[in-house]
């Protein structure tokens, strides 16, 4: 089957009529899977409200090697959204997507768009969009009347990412999807953040905010980095609490270009708490550069030992033959 999807017997629907509630790991998914052709489908919820708890997620992605290309995600509830320690997500692995298609599909493909009410993310909630093949990260649109809440432990997260890996594709390069808030109130805080990201060569997507007030505050953030390919090691933290690093090669690596990131707020806008650029976001950006890297190598390691196995084989299969052809003439002299 080259594209499904999943409804988990984990979900539970329960509540009010029109409340639309996930618990316990409860999945939604539209795949494309693994060296397939097809598309994976859209995922479109209508409800009075939305609940996601306790690691439950709604997912559209292609898998490795997969010409298809992912769905969108659409969501619209007359009330309110909530993503409690779970996730929305739209994401292109290595290897996978179809941009000629894709650039004909109108709308474009990976995106998730959210309009409700009200939108909120705590104790790890994520709405997230990501490339590491063919195609550009999705776009993430939210629409809420009222507010936008993201805050909280455990990083609550609005991001698009362009990740080590993407690839370029004649003219089509992937990029990182744009951020496009829409909301009353806008608040970010305890260290969540609002992030649009390329590693490597690639765009970084645009953040456009428009709301009567925002407010950031308590270590919240809203960046837009663009971080070089190159690996390297951390080698030590300055008493100021700065990381050194130094490059594990010579190469240089490809520069990346930051997306803009443009507030447009009617009313106020309040920051104060923690720089976007303190140490502990570097430390974060740092973990998962390293992360990214050490899977990508590990993938390689996988695929040369495939290959070095299969080469073994045919070493025995043809030393084999030849002590088989070796047995034969000596038969035939005797």
């Amino acid at each position: 089957m080259e594209n499904y999807g999943i409804l988990t017997p984990l979900s539970a629907f329960i509540g009010r009529p029109g409340d639309f509630i996930m618990t316990d790991r409860a999945q939604i998914a539209a795949q494309s899977q693994k060296r397939s052709k097809g598309d994976g489908n859209d995922i479109i919820i209508e409800a009075g409200s939305l609940s996601l708890n306790n690691r439950s997620f709604i997912s559209s992605q292609v898998q490795s090697n997969s010409k298809g290309n992912p769905g969108n995600i659409r969501i619209t509830v007359k009330d309110k959204i909530e993503l409690n320690n779970s996730d929305i997500e739209s994401f292109v692995n290595a290897g996978a997507g179809n941009p000629e298609t894709a650039k004909n599909t109108p709308g474009g493909v990976g995106n998730i768009t959210i309009t409700a009410r009200s939108l909120s993310l705590k104790n790890g909630g994520k709405l997230e969009a990501f490339t590491q093949g063919k195609l550009p990260a999705g776009n993430i649109t939210v629409n809420a009347t009222d507010f936008v809440e993201i805050s909280g432990k455990n990083a609550n997260r609005i991001v698009t990412e362009t990740r080590l890996g993407a690839e370029s594709v004649g003219e089509n390069e992937p990029r990182g999807g744009k951020i496009n808030i829409t909301t009353g109130k806008l608040t970010v805080s305890n260290d969540s953040f609002i992030s649009t990201r390329s590693i490597g060569k690639f765009q970084g997507g645009e953040i456009t905010i428009n709301a009567n007030e925002v407010k950031v505050t308590e270590g919240g953030k809203i960046i837009s980095t663009a971080l070089n390919s190159n690996p390297f090691e951390i080698i030590g933290i300055t008493e100021e609490g700065e990381i050194k690093t130094k490059p594990l090669n010579d190469e240089g690596g490809d520069p990346g270009n930051a997306g803009t990131i443009t507030i447009n707020a009617s009313e106020q806008v309040i920051v104060s708490g923690s720089a976007p650029d303190s140490s502990s976001q570097r430390i974060v950006i740092i973990n998962n550069i390293l992360e990214s890297q050490k899977r990508q190598l590990d993938n390689e390691d996988n695929k040369l030992n495939r290959e070095n196995r299969q080469l073994i084989k045919k070493l025995d299969e043809l030393q084999e033959t030849q002590n088989q052809i070796t047995e034969a003439n000596i038969k035939k002299l005797e």
